[in-house]
């Protein structure tokens, strides 16, 4: 017998996190952008990776990564996605306005897809990184309130 899986979630592009603690207090955000993400960027951007998984890692009281930014990408051939994870310290979001992490996290997811797909394009994996971008873009405007 065969398993099948369902990898409809892998296209485009998907947001999860794991909070390091209960003060971290950012998850509306967090969930508008990962709508807006489902809505617009649905790709696939590519032939050989039909999606792109990104997890933030944010710092709280309990859990600190001691990281900021792209970290640990890791390309899935079999199921065609690339997972990476954005950390994100607690000084980007702790006593920031709202606005300010709205921006934050925007480049942040931005800065993450153009890493990745640099990261594809040395393993020789063709990226339409302006599809990718133009689609990004989109989400974010919205995200930011400029639509």
């Amino acid at each position: 017998m065969v398993e099948v899986h369902d990898t409809s979630w892998m296209r485009g592009v998907s947001l999860a996190c794991e909070a390091g603690g209960p003060d971290v207090n950012v998850h509306s955000y967090i969930l508008q952008l990962r709508r807006l993400l489902g809505k617009h960027c649905r790709g696939p951007y590519s032939d050989e990776v039909e999606g792109f998984a990104l997890v933030l890692r944010i710092d709280g009281s309990i859990k600190q990564y001691h990281a900021e930014g792209v970290d640990r990408m890791r390309r899935h051939k079999k199921d065609k996605y690339l997972t990476a994870d954005i950390c994100i310290p607690e000084k980007r979001w702790k006593g920031v306005t709202e606005m300010g992490f709205r921006r934050y996290l925007s480049s942040a997811v931005k800065v993450s897809l153009e890493t990745c797909a640099g990261y594809l394009k040395k393993q020789k994996v063709e990226v339409d990184l302006n599809r990718l971008l133009l689609d990004y873009a989109e989400v974010e405007a919205k995200f930011l309130g400029f639509q």
